[in-house]
């Protein structure tokens, strides 16, 4: 019996030992599999083959634009180019750091109050359309993205496709609407990788043309005031209401006397003569301030005696727009706007616009300019935009 079981324990070890070396064959034509499969992983992230495209393909994404555009883009963005003014002063107040190059020569208040970082960036110039600005020097800067932000209507949209299909960069339409700049902070959040930043900033500008809308619409139509708005290019040169150069206007309840006629869509600035104004007899004059070789508006206005007629001017109501670093009314019509929202409700309404423009400077040129004021400085920007 022992003699038996014995055998039969030596069987069982035979078997298991035949066992093992059957998976252990088993095992190395699997190591011979798997010896392939580690090469195509290694072919993989060199990026050949059907598996490399797959990997390149994880580094991007496909978003929807302002504009509904489908556009493929990179998941990281480190630099971006923005087709004009509007979308650089937005991409400044986000992240210096990412703007690929300049639209152009600063002036001295924006080498003044911008970082030193911004000033040396190269000059890029603008990209109004597919058939302008300098291809060479944008490839060149290698941007991941370009953005266009302002208008968005069928020109633009075309354009848009145009100029993606020419430079083989991903071109992204952001909404310019002073209206809508809460939502394209979110936006640009999302695409830069800035969600923080971009929430703060957003919730400024939702919070500032929230209010002002609050209090524009309990001002009685019979306490709207008329107010003249003369451009950077000339006294004489003005925009109609209800376009995005005068959106500050319409915004703190007051009336733009410079009304379109029907059925009238005029975008850009329009030229006006002195008998108009004098018809139109504004209560308020705002008139831009000289930049460079730019002699502005308001000084003419002040000192050319074909002004002395109009109410404005008598009462000593004409005021210069603040310009540093930039412009906060129009041109470029951006983020600037939103202090300008407050600068114009408190100028127009003071009563009702109720605001330490002091406080209000230093807090907005903090966060949209990255910028520490000094009172000094504060009264410089100001200097003949508010009452004495």
């Amino acid at each position: 019996m022992m003699l038996k079981k014995r055998s039969t324990k030596i069987g069982k070890i035979a078997l298991l030992l035949i066992l093992i070396l059957l998976i252990v064959s088993v095992t190395g034509c699997f190591k011979k599999i798997d010896g392939g499969l580690q090469q195509d992983t290694e072919i993989e992230q060199t990026g050949t083959g059907d598996q490399g495209n797959k990997q390149e393909e994880s580094t991007t994404r496909i978003i929807k634009d302002m504009a509904g555009r489908e556009v493929e883009i990179p998941k990281k963005v480190n630099k971006v180019f923005t087709t004009s003014g509007v979308g650089t002063i937005a991409l400044y107040s986000i992240n210096p750091s990412k703007i690929a190059g300049l639209n152009s020569k600063l002036t001295e208040l924006e080498e003044k109050y911008l970082t030193k970082e911004y000033q040396q960036l190269p000059i890029l110039g603008n990209y109004q359309d597919s058939s302008s600005g300098n291809d060479e020097e944008i490839l060149k800067a290698a941007p991941d993205i370009i953005i266009s932000m302002g208008d968005i209507d069928e020109r633009w949209i075309k354009d848009a496709d145009e100029s993606q299909k020419k430079l083989g960069i991903p071109f992204l339409m952001i909404d310019g609407d002073l209206m809508n700049l809460h939502k394209t902070y979110e936006f640009l959040g999302d695409v830069l990788g800035e969600e923080e930043k971009c929430r703060e900033l957003g919730e400024y500008c939702k919070n500032a043309i929230e209010e002002a809308k609050v209090i524009a619409n309990k001002i009685p139509a019979e306490e709207k005031i008329r107010v003249y708005y003369a451009s950077t290019q000339g006294p004489l040169v003005t925009n109609i209401a209800g376009t995005i150069h005068t959106q500050v206007i319409d915004l703190i309840g007051a009336i733009n006397v410079v009304e379109p006629t029907a059925g009238e869509k005029i975008k850009g600035g329009v030229e006006v003569s002195m008998e108009q104004i004098l018809s139109w007899n504004p209560e308020k004059i705002i008139a831009a301030k000289s930049v460079g070789d730019n002699v502005g508006s308001y000084k003419t206005i002040i000192k050319d005696s074909k002004w002395k007629n109009i109410k404005a001017v008598q009462n000593n109501q004409v005021y210069a727009i603040p310009n540093a670093p930039f412009n906060w009314f129009d041109r470029p019509p951006s983020i600037n706007r939103v202090i300008g929202v407050k600068w114009l409700g408190n100028l127009i309404y003071p009563e009702k616009f109720n605001y330490d423009m002091n406080k209000e400077t230093k807090e907005f040129y903090k966060m949209f300019y990255h910028c520490e004021l000094t009172d000094d400085e504060v009264a410089e920007i100001l200097e003949n935009a508010i009452p004495i």
